[in-house]
């Protein structure tokens, strides 16, 4: 601490010259409930990641139960908030398995359905080739987010590695996941 370049005492000695004499005193009730409303009112606009991870996933999980409503476009949107999620929380990375949602992620890889953009009961318009060239979007967004997680991250990595040894499905989504390996190893 003698070498971070700040002057101790002479911050102490300008602290002691001016200061407005004024002793610590308690807060009025006045004073002490607008600081606990402000409190309460700044709180109330947080967001909180686990419970907005948690309504991508439910998305994610619908996708991948073959709930043909759901739509690439809106795989996207999903995986863009986790996305976003993990960069603004980190300790969203760390854990991400412990929330379940590891699972949910790689089934959408492993599976190849976001790929294929399912088929059944859709008319073949153009937009069949909009969620097509949006399901290629979806693999590479979800294996962004997985090499995020698992960048300096263990445990993930030891999840992800297990994950795709007990699945052993050779679907076109294993060279991606074996760049990821590669990354991690």
């Amino acid at each position: 601490m003698a070498n971070s370049g700040i002057n101790w005492p002479g911050l102490y000695r300008w602290s002691m010259e001016y200061h407005d004499g004024t002793l610590p005193r308690s807060l009025s009730k006045e004073d002490s409930d607008f600081l606990q409303n402000a409190i309460r009112e700044a709180m109330r606009h947080q967001e909180d990641p686990a419970k907005v991870l948690a309504e991508q996933l439910a998305m994610i999980d619908g996708f991948n139960q073959g709930n043909s409503s759901i739509r690439p476009r809106d795989l996207l949107a999903a995986l863009a908030v986790m996305e976003r999620l993990i960069d603004d929380y980190s300790e969203l990375a760390r854990d991400f398995e412990k929330l379940g949602a590891l699972q949910p992620c790689l089934r959408l890889l492993t599976t190849c359905s976001a790929v294929h953009a399912p088929e059944e009961s859709r008319d073949r318009h153009s937009t069949d080739e909009d969620d097509a060239a949006l399901a290629v979007k979806v693999v590479k967004t979800a294996l962004t987010i997985l090499s995020l997680i698992v960048a300096n991250n263990p445990d993930v990595q030891e999840a992800v590695y297990k994950q795709h040894v007990s699945t052993p499905h050779q679907t076109c989504t294993s060279t991606y996941l074996h760049r990821i390996y590669i990354y991690i190893y």
